[in-house]
């Protein structure tokens, strides 16, 4: 702290010396020296009452942007002066100055003041920066690594200086990345199904009637046979007695046979009509139905048909 102590007092000495250099020039009306002097001891040792005569010099000398700027920026460092209205006027003076050439002047700042301000794709530096421009519309961009950038158009007046101010803020936080849906669990197996025996359904109706439908056929057929060799032997006993006219030992066979395939044929009638009658029946009766046979006994004397039968 000791050793950097007269260095700073060093810097006010020469700053001072600078300022009085400057006052007397300006009293001499040697404009240019007197900016000089100020310049230099702004440089030294910054303060508002250097920025003013830095002002005062430039508008004499007819530097009209940079009059009005160092006026600008004398407002920023002393918000209410004392000589507010002197200030007001000298600006009003230069913008008329500015606007006869078509131009106004544009001022921009920005937080943090190290930001990079562009206007028109032209780089002006950092904050505060001017510019003077023609009046319409123009493109402004304020940037700072690791901050939002702001870039926007305006319309530049064209009777009056114009100011924008901008804070750069930082980049919004980027949304979560979705995560991705875990695939859900399978479900459960349902638990183990015991096997269990059922009967099986009873048959359709019309399935019963199956045994009792041989018995018709059997008949069927029996009856055919019979009737049919019955016709036949009783053609021959005809034709035999015809020829010899008298009772032979071929024509007594031929008898005797032909009745033998007759009683076959009743007795397929018989079969098939009991077997019909037993599909009738059989056909309403729940349950799978019986199982039916038939029988049939051949006696010298006769026949006879029977069903035998098991109900479930």
């Amino acid at each position: 702290m000791s050793a950097a102590k007269p260095a700073v007092d060093e810097n006010a000495r020469a700053a001072r010396k600078a300022f009085e250099a400057g006052t007397k020039a300006f009293k001499a009306g040697r404009f240019a020296d007197a900016l000089a002097s100020f310049d230099k001891a702004y440089a030294l040792k910054p303060h508002p009452t250097v920025r003013f005569n830095l002002a005062r010099c430039a508008e004499q000398l007819n530097d009209v942007p940079r009059a009005l700027r160092e006026y600008r920026i004398y407002l920023t460092e002393v918000p209410e002066p004392a000589d507010a209205e002197v200030i007001a006027k000298a600006i009003s003076g230069l913008e008329r100055k500015l606007q006869q050439k078509n131009q106004q002047q544009l001022m921009v700042t920005a937080e943090p003041p190290d930001a990079a301000i562009t206007v028109d794709d032209v780089p002006l530096g950092h904050s505060p920066a001017f510019v003077e421009l023609t009046p319409g519309l123009h493109r402004l961009r304020v940037e700072r690594e690791g901050l939002e950038p702001v870039a926007k158009p305006f319309t530049m007046p064209g009777s009056k200086s114009f100011e924008l101010s901008f804070v750069l803020q930082p980049p919004a936080p980027k949304p979560p990345e979705p995560k991705v849906a875990e695939p859900l669990p399978p479900p459960p197996m349902p638990p183990a199904q015991v096997a269990r025996t059922e009967a099986a359904p009873a048959p359709a109706l019309r399935s019963k009637v199956w045994a009792p439908l041989i018995a018709v056929a059997v008949g069927g057929v029996a009856a055919g046979v019979g009737f049919a060799e019955t016709a036949s032997f009783e053609s021959k006993l005809q034709t035999e007695l015809t020829t010899k006219m008298m009772v032979t030992t071929d024509a007594t066979t031929y008898a005797a046979t032909g009745k033998s395939f007759q009683l076959i044929g009743w007795v397929g009638v018989g079969v098939a009509a009991a077997g019909l009658v037993a599909s009738a029946i059989f056909f309403f009766l729940p349950g799978p139905g019986p199982t039916v046979t038939p029988t049939v006994s051949l006696t010298p004397g006769g026949a006879s048909l029977g069903l035998t039968g098991v109900f479930p």
